[in-house]
């Protein structure tokens, strides 16, 4: 144990000084706390004594209660029973399955929050979005702005809100209180003392509310997100999504698994729209008076911004060429840099040169013929603006939005992952002991499936019958697909078994009895 003890200490050592290399890059600033040379051991202080206030909080809420209540004559024999941990018995396993889920939980939901530092891809800011004069501007199109659109988004995925925080304290305090009242004392009984089934009983009170909460969570970064994806359809954008390649259901479900990889190609694109719309900018007629000027004031504003981008994007290949393959290259200011003049760019060309195009045209986006095959009655993508430039730039501004729209889906899969982690951590901590009453256990058990698996089937289904991303990943807008349907059963066949093992025990000797044979073969 103290062998253990001190490798904890040294990892967590090891973390703060690996803070403080990644620190020393990063300039200072109001809202970028550093690890310096001077506050290092600061720091190192504050790591340790919370880690050895966590150790003694566990021993003294733990262990000392069981010890006390030990005595020479059962305290070996139930030592031997807690080791084995196979046994059925060992009352080690529940303990060590709540609290192998919360870190799971805190692992996932990290892995989540890192989608959102620095360098996350932004939206335009309001006043960049503003159209008429500088000195009357009209904020009409500020539901796709920073401000009211991805700080909202933001907020829901990444901070808890006040509603969260007082719903989840309800919860937690009615699943703790109401069953001891109903059952007047201890509601969960087992083989080792009082001491021991309180302490558990609490642990799978945080588990199933922490569930619960990230549950409600999920659900209203949800309609926060597809608030902005109605938006979107709404404007003449949607012509360009309905042709926009590249894009797969893969990256909803998979994008967590590789945040760089998925966000460094959207760049990439990005980059190339860029050449693309500037390329196609320098072809437009030019001003009799000045030679160097383009005719339309608008075009002439988008070619500023996108030249502005593309010295941010320069500044940013720099650095990213000299410090690729460096480890503890933490200084993102020319990302962060890069990612603010993208979104720039895009809310100039939305509004100075798209917008006056789209209220010029006089093509309807709605009257698309239908094929005649009987078997493919899909109508045909809406006709494209005939304009190479404005191609560009509409293709340049969906790139944008759908970068901003993948960084949310990959922290709401995570959160979809930490809601079954947890359920599973509860299923385990519960089957894996005689824990009692069976069918008070079991009937929590199926109350938070039915809720955390109702929530996740309606925001992944209301996620594939939405228009935007129907248009993008190339499925019918409104129809869930087989793919759909396969990647719920995953999500949840884990989940399924093992609760419909723990209602109905008979299930766990057929599924034995039938696998049986192929493990003798094995043999």
């Amino acid at each position: 144990m103290s062998l253990a003890y001190i490798v904890a200490c040294m990892g967590v050592y090891g973390h703060v000084y690996t803070g403080w290399s990644l620190s020393k890059t990063v300039p200072s600033g109001p809202n970028l706390p550093r690890i310096t040379d001077e506050n290092r051991g600061v720091w190192n202080y504050r790591a340790l004594t919370a880690f050895a206030i966590a150790t003694v909080g566990f021993g003294g809420l733990f262990i000392i209660p069981f010890e006390r209540v030990l005595h020479p004559e059962n305290r070996v024999l139930t030592y031997w029973r807690a080791m084995h941990l196979t046994s059925g018995v060992s009352p080690i396993v529940p303990v060590l399955s709540i609290l192998i889920g919360l870190y799971l939980y805190f692992w996932f939901a990290l892995h989540g929050l890192a989608l959102f530092g620095m360098d996350r891809p932004c939206l335009p800011k309001v006043k960049q979005l503003a159209l008429g004069s500088a000195e009357n501007p009209k904020n009409f199109l500020r539901m796709f702005s920073q401000e009211d659109a991805a700080d909202n988004i933001e907020a829901a995925v990444v901070s808890f809100d006040w509603k969260v925080a007082v719903g989840g304290t309800i919860v937690f305090v009615a699943f703790l209180v109401v069953p001891e009242i109903l059952a007047k004392g201890v509601p969960i009984r087992s083989l080792g003392t009082k001491n021991y089934a309180r302490f558990f009983f609490v642990m799978l009170d945080v588990c199933c509310s922490v569930a619960l909460i990230e549950t409600w969570r999920l659900y209203e970064a949800w309609e926060k997100l597809r608030c902005l994806l109605e938006f979107l359809d709404r404007l003449t954008l949607r012509r360009t999504l309905a042709v926009l390649h590249g894009f797969s259901w893969g990256s909803v479900w998979k994008m967590s698994g590789n945040v760089l990889e998925v966000r460094y190609k959207v760049i990439s694109r990005q980059l190339e729209c860029m050449n693309h719309t500037m390329a196609s900018l320098e072809r437009l007629p030019r001003d009799p008076k000045n030679a160097t000027q383009l005719a339309d004031a608008g075009a002439q504003d988008a070619r500023g911004a996108l030249a502005s981008m593309h010295d941010a994007g320069v500044k940013f290949a720099d650095w990213y060429s000299s410090n690729y393959r460096v480890s503890r290259a933490g200084d993102l200011t020319y990302f962060c840099k890069f990612q603010e003049s993208v979104a720039a760019a895009s809310g100039t060309l939305l509004t100075k040169l798209l917008l006056p195009e789209w209220r010029s045209e006089t093509g309807s986006l709605l009257l698309a013929p239908i094929k005649e095959e009987k078997d493919d009655a899909t109508p045909d993508p809406p006709p494209q603006a005939k304009e190479e430039h404005i191609r560009n730039a509409e293709e340049f501004v969906c790139l944008n939005y759908l970068g901003f729209v993948q960084n949310v889906l990959g922290r709401l899969r995570t959160m979809a992952i930490t809601i079954v982690v947890l359920f599973l951590a509860a299923l385990v901590a519960i089957s894996a002991y005689p824990f009692d009453p069976r069918q008070a256990l079991s009937v929590v058990l199926i109350v938070l499936f039915a809720i955390t698996g109702a929530v996740i089937v309606k925001v992944y289904a209301e996620m594939h019958r939405d228009a935007t991303l129907s248009h993008v990943t190339n499925t019918k807008p409104g129809e869930l697909g087989t793919e759909f349907w396969f990647k719920i059963l995953g999500f949840g066949f884990a989940p399924l078994m093992g609760l419909l093992t723990r209602i109905f025990p008979g299930i766990t000797d057929f599924v034995f009895a039938w696998l049986q044979p192929g493990v003798s073969s094995l043999k």
